[in-house]
C-alpha cells in the first residue's frame, strides 16, 4: 500500500511524470543542499585562519553556489531538461524584462558591494537621506542599516551604488569636524581661541590638535568654527555625539570665564558618535 503511495503521480512536468516519491525526494536533496551551504557559510564567518573580518564576499557566495547546485541535482534527479527550462524562463524573461529591472539592478549592485567591500557589516555610514547607523548586512538585493534611533533601515543596493554614502570607518577612521559657535563681540578674540583649544583638548576622541577659525564678524557678535579631528566609533553604536561633546565642553569653560554662548551657535550635522578609549 505505501508502494503504491509513493508510486502515484502527483503532476506532469515536462512531460515527465512526478510521483510522491520523486517529490520527496526533490525536497530531501533541495534540504540538504541547504543544509549544507548553511554549515559551510558558518564555517567560513567562524574559520581560525582569518584573524580578523571573514570575506563576506566568499561566505555568501558560497551559500548561493552550493544552494542552487543541489535546486540543479535535484531537478535533474526528477528527470527535467534544463536546457528546455531555460528557453521558457528567456521567454518569461523577454515579457517581464522591464518589471524585474529594478530587482536585477539590485543584485548586480549586491555583487559589486561585496566585491569591492566598501561598505561592509560593522561600518558606520550616513546615507544620503541623512540616517546615519551601523551595516548590520550587505545581502544580494538589499543593505540593512541599524540608524542611531533605533530603527532598521532596509536599502535596496542601487542606492548604495548610484548615491551618495559616507563611510566614518573606511580607511583610518579619522574625520574633520567644523563646530560652529559665536560670542559677543566685546570678547578679545585671543583669549576666545585659547578656551576653545583648551576646551577641545580635554575630549577624548580627539586625534590632532584643534583649531579654532574666525569665520564672520556682526555688529554684536564674533563667529567661530572649532575644527577638529576625531575618531569615529567602530565597535559600538552610540546616541552620544562627538559635537554634542565638544560644545559641553565649550559651555563649561567658558562659564567659567563669564563668557556667553549667543544663539548665533549652530549644531552641525550628522553627529559621530565617540570612540570608546
Amino acid at each position: 500500500m505505501d508502494f503504491i503511495i509513493m508510486d502515484s503521480i502527483l503532476f506532469t512536468l515536462q512531460e515527465v511524470p512526478v510521483t510522491v516519491w520523486d517529490f520527496c525526494m526533490f525536497v530531501l536533496i533541495s534540504g540538504f543542499f541547504f543544509f549544507v551551504a548553511k554549515l559551510v557559510k558558518k564555517g567560513i564567518e567562524k574559520a581560525p585562519i582569518f584573524k580578523q573580518k571573514p570575506p563576506y564576499l566568499l561566505s555568501r557566495l558560497s551559500y548561493y553556489v552550493i544552494f542552487l547546485l543541489g535546486i540543479y541535482i535535484a531537478l535533474t534527479n526528477l528527470g527535467i531538461n534544463l536546457t528546455g527550462i531555460a528557453v521558457v524562463a528567456g521567454a518569461l524573461g523577454v515579457g517581464i524584462g522591464f518589471g524585474l529591472q529594478s530587482v536585477f539592478s539590485n543584485f548586480v549592485s549586491g555583487i559589486i558591494l561585496l566585491a569591492e567591500k566598501k561598505v561592509r557589516p560593522g561600518d558606520h555610514i550616513q546615507l544620503e537621506s541623512g540616517d546615519t547607523g551601523t551595516v548590520l548586512e550587505v545581502n544580494i538585493r538589499t543593505t540593512v542599516v541599524h540608524t542611531l534611533d533605533g530603527r532598521k533601515v532596509i536599502v535596496p543596493n542601487t542606492e548604495m551604488i548610484s548615491k551618495r554614502v559616507a563611510n566614518w570607518t573606511l580607511g583610518e577612521g579619522l574625520h574633520r569636524l567644523r563646530i560652529p559657535f559665536a560670542v559677543e563681540r566685546t570678547m578679545k578674540r585671543e583669549k576666545v581661541e585659547t578656551l576653545a583649544v583648551e576646551a577641545a583638548k580635554g575630549i577624548s576622541s580627539l586625534a590632532k590638535d584643534p583649531e579654532v577659525w574666525l569665520i564672520r564678524l556682526t555688529e554684536t557678535t564674533q563667529e567661530f568654527e572649532l575644527v577638529v579631528w576625531a575618531r569615529c566609533v567602530k565597535k559600538r553604536l552610540s546616541s552620544f555625539s562627538t559635537t554634542d561633546a565638544f560644545l559641553t565642553a565649550l559651555q563649561e569653560v567658558f562659564e567659567k570665564e563669564g563668557i556667553v554662548i549667543t544663539s548665533g551657535t549652530r549644531m552641525p550635522s550628522p553627529p559621530l558618535p565617540l570612540q570608546e578609549v
